[in-house]
């Protein structure tokens, strides 16, 4: 039963248990991530064979009919490592055709997979015919498509092959989506080619919203147009979500015009591509421009039009517009995390197997943590509890402080829109990819709230815009890695520090800037992290915002030293004398024995908290409680220093039985 749009409360009641209770059994059936790489290692590819070579013999699937199906194209099979090679174009395309699509098949015979003979495919003649004009188009030989580059006969295989889909479509150079819906007049064609060069927006600096830049009449012709594309049948089903999100910038849209277009479309090439009969655009752009546009309102619109514009946000939202927002300085900024969108984006697509939102979810989340879904089944298990399950053992954060009225009367997807945490502090020009991997380090389910595991800082010493001089030091070094308003910066609050009587602490920031050099291996993950943050600090101390120092409590010692510094932000500025905390933890990508497949994501966590229960007492086993309240940028040296168990409380609702 797909129990994903029901409220929690119903699910509750019909499992007779708390929301807890069902996430503590769910936790039972989690698996390590397990991609089988023989898939990709030997991705099995078509191609279009030339009439010279060996004819083979046709296993007709119409044997029984008396004459042979017209022969239109003979394909071949190439076995290719899909992580040495990306020069092979990913189909992403419906099995069911649509009510304009021709449903013939049969033209096409394929090398069975033995090489000692060939079949017909299943595959309708048309999906062929559009690809093979695409292969041309992008010069390339070799294409891989599930219906063929699956054995769809061996479920083994077919699972295997499930769980890598989303590699198939990442590693590709070239991924192609064929939509049926067409595009036939001059007029629709004109609007299309606005669209995606944004002249129908206008967009605003400081952080002011878009406006339209054209007639209330031609902008909603523009809508009308977006949903009548995203109304094609391409855009209904999880599995071609997860096709084109992995795919990212490398998937093209594939769109059929008339032939009375081909010369008008020779004139925007640069976007349309020059493929004969089809519209080749850039998914991307397509997303990006639909959501601009889309997101506009107009006074007195009606009900209609609005429903038409909240279509296609639903169809194709690019999420950075959608998730954009305006800071208190009236700058555009980011503070929450894609993934409940991307989620409930999958929740309103169509599947044969509701628990496939599980494995689509994890793929496209990056995911290490998967869920036994056929465990999960069998026990009678909410698929809904089952994707919040999945999130939280993954990472995802939840706001424990906000305890809004009614949330179990929302569905899953509504439930991780509302309480997601939202504060999320990104540097300025890496915000999604940032927040993408705030994310706890392996998480466990316990009756009191999620423990995890990291680093749990008292803030004590602040700085203000008096510690610091204007003028930044004369003398930096040229051939450091930090920019030089940095290393200055760094160099000021390095003697401001030794000026307070912390030269441990100054010790590890002079430290820090004499490793920053132009040499020696690549930098991780973490050393990258930390010159990001190097940054912040850098630009705090310019902007005049308080800093407070941080000390890290170990185990035995009655005093620590300062080795952390985080800056105040917006949101509750510090105070001195108030106690404040922040949770940190950061952990490097893990990647496979051959460093070719990211299994999971850097993760960096760094949080304001209230905490409840003594930061010091290490020898109860009582972990301290922490209740989110916003994210903080800081700069940290705790090497050396090890993580310890927090627990952040569930949010009440969950908790009632």
């Amino acid at each position: 039963m797909d129990d994903t749009h029901q409220a929690l409360a119903e699910i509750r009641a019909r499992h007779q248990k708390s929301i807890v209770s069902m996430l503590i059994d769910i936790q039972q059936h989690t698996i390590l991530q397990e991609k089988t790489f023989g898939c990709i290692e030997r991705l099995d590819c078509l191609y279009v064979k030339k009439s010279s070579r060996k004819r083979y013999h046709l296993e007709s699937v119409h044997e029984s009919v008396a004459s042979e199906p017209r022969i239109q194209g003979e394909l071949g099979r190439a076995q290719i490592n899909g992580f040495q090679r990306s020069d092979y174009v990913a189909v992403s395309y419906t099995w069911n055709p649509s009510g304009t699509e021709d449903k013939t098949g049969g033209g096409y015979i394929v090398e069975s997979r033995d090489s000692y003979g060939a079949i017909t495919s299943k595959v309708r003649d048309c999906v062929f015919d559009r690809v093979i004009n695409y292969l041309r188009y992008v010069n390339s030989d070799l294409f891989w498509i599930d219906k063929e580059g699956i054995n769809q006969e061996d479920r083994e295989e077919k699972a295997a092959a499930v769980e890598v889909m989303d590699l198939v479509y990442s590693h590709s150079r070239h991924s192609v989506a064929l939509l049926s819906t067409s595009i036939d007049t001059l007029e629709d064609f004109s609007i299309l080619i606005k669209i995606l060069r944004g002249e129908l927006v206008r967009d605003q600096e400081s952080g002011q919203d878009a406006t339209s830049n054209t007639s209330q009449e031609n902008f909603w012709k523009a809508v009308q147009l977006l949903k009548r594309i995203t109304s094609d049948s391409w855009w209904t089903r999880a599995w071609t979500f997860q096709e084109d999100y992995r795919a990212a910038t490398k998937m093209t849209l594939l769109i059929p015009h008339s032939r009375c277009l081909e010369a008008a479309k020779r004139d925007a090439d640069d976007l349309l591509g020059n493929t004969t009969g089809e519209l080749c655009i850039s998914s991307v752009t397509f997303r990006e421009q639909a959501t601009k546009l889309c997101r506009l309102t107009h006074p007195g619109e009606t009900e209609e039009q609005t429903n038409a514009r909240n279509f296609v946000l639903k169809k194709a939202a690019e999420y950075k517009t959608t998730l954009r927002e305006t800071d208190l300085d009236g700058n555009h900024t980011i503070r929450r995390s894609m993934s409940p969108y991307i989620i409930a984006d999958i929740g309103d697509r169509k599947l044969e197997d509701p628990w496939d939102r599980l494995p689509i979810t994890s793929n496209s989340c990056y995911y290490p943590t998967r869920m036994n879904i056929k465990s999960l089944a069998a026990s009678g298990h909410s698929i809904g509890v089952s994707m919040l399950a999945l999130c939280l053992l993954n990472g995802e954060i939840l706001n424990n402080r906000k305890h809004p009225e009614g949330i179990l009367g929302e569905n899953i997807y509504d439930f991780l829109k509302q309480q997601a945490f939202d504060k999320f502090l990104p540097p300025v020009n890496q915000k999604l990819t940032f927040i993408k991997s705030c994310r706890f380090l392996d998480p466990r389910f316990t009756p009191t709230g999620i423990v995890t595991a990291g680093h749990l800082w008292r803030l004590g010493a602040m700085l203000t815009h008096t510690d610091f001089s204007d003028r930044l030091p004369f003398k930096t070094d040229a051939c450091n890695l930090l920019k030089r308003n940095t290393r200055g910066r760094l160099q000021q609050l390095a003697q401001a520090v030794k000026s307070r009587g912390h030269g441990i602490f100054a010790a590890k920031i002079e430290a820090f800037l004499s490793q920053n050099v132009k040499s020696g291996p690549e930098l991780s993950s973490t050393k990258r992290y930390q010159r990001l943050m190097a940054d912040e600090v850098a630009t705090a101390i310019e902007d005049g915002k308080p800093l407070r120092l941080g000390v890290l409590p170990q185990p035995g010692q009655r005093r620590s030293c300062y080795i952390g510094i985080f800056i105040s932000e917006e949101e509750g500025p510090w105070e001195e004398n108030v106690p404040a905390y922040v949770f940190t933890a950061s952990r490097e990508k893990k990647d496979d024995s051959e460093g070719r497949l990211v299994v999971d994501l850097k993760r960096h966590v760094s949080l304001e908290v209230e905490c409840q229960g003594s930061i010091t007492d290490f020898e109860s086993g009582k972990e301290p409680r922490l209740y989110t309240k916003h994210g903080t940028n800081g700069l940290l040296f705790y090497e050396g220093c090890p993580r310890r168990k927090v627990v952040f409380p569930w949010p009440a609702g969950l908790r009632d039985g």
